[in-house]
């Protein structure tokens, strides 16, 4: 699996995933990413349990700067102790600070298909309208 960035000028990666979390092979390719950008980057998410903590572990793992945008609804926050934590927002606004802040987005999603009610879809969908470049992890 090559997954090399081929954006010279990568500076914030930009993470969405399920609360499902990740499968064994999204895991492996976001660490294949992750160890090509050790010190040139900094790892946006989304601080939910499941794929966001999983991804958070992993930066940190490779010693990337993570700076957390945490859910406003405490039910599912993972509590991940980031760089910079920012104000938290309400799902669907955390979702487009993530992308907004990104200049590519890595996706993990729970599905190969599209779907209307997912919140990783949604910010896939979001981050096309803003023309970012995306990273699919498929499971």
């Amino acid at each position: 699996m090559n997954l090399s960035l081929a954006w010279p000028h990568v500076t914030h990666l930009g993470f969405t995933g399920t609360r499902q979390g990740m499968t064994h092979e999204q895991l492996r390719g976001l660490g294949e990413i992750l160890a090509q950008t050790v010190g040139a980057t900094t790892f946006h998410h989304g601080d939910c349990v499941g794929s966001d903590a999983q991804a958070h572990a992993l930066a940190q793992k490779w010693g990337i700067s993570c700076i957390v945008h945490p859910p406003r609804d405490l039910r599912f926050r993972a509590w991940c102790e980031g760089h910079i934590i920012e104000v938290p927002l309400e799902y669907l606004e955390r979702n487009r600070a993530i992308v907004e802040a990104c200049d590519v987005l890595i996706a993990a999603p729970r599905t190969c298909e599209e779907e209307q009610r997912s919140g990783t879809w949604s910010t896939v969908r979001y981050a096309r309208k803003l023309g970012r470049p995306i990273v699919f992890l498929m499971p």
